[in-house]
């Protein structure tokens, strides 16, 4: 049986993402496009930091200053992330008409 769970936090303290040991990504935002960019966008970072943990090399790891700097700056591009996930929508629509059906 679970034991009581606590109350949940305020709003302005829940954070859009969320890494899941062992179970994976959860991501929430105001629009499906503006979640869709965050996703791909940590996606790619991903895949970036794998490659760059393959060629053995020591990182240079940016101090955390400008690694806030730089993650409160992406947290102002709202509409050029919801133009990145009609862009991408638009994409695999010509490739596969279909999908709109």
């Amino acid at each position: 049986m679970e034991g009581d769970r606590p109350p949940p936090p305020a709003p302005e303290m829940i954070e859009r993402r969320l890494l899941m040991g062992n179970h994976g990504v959860l991501v929430t935002a105001p629009t499906i496009g503006e979640a869709f960019d965050d996703i791909w966008t940590l996606e790619r970072a991903c895949q970036i930091l794998i490659t760059a943990w393959s060629t053995g090399q020591p990182l240079k790891v940016l101090s955390d200053a400008v690694a806030e700097k730089t993650a409160q700056d992406w947290e102002k591009i709202a509409d050029f992330s919801r133009q990145h996930f009609a862009e991408m929508k638009q994409l695999m629509i010509d490739l596969d008409p279909s999908l709109v059906d």
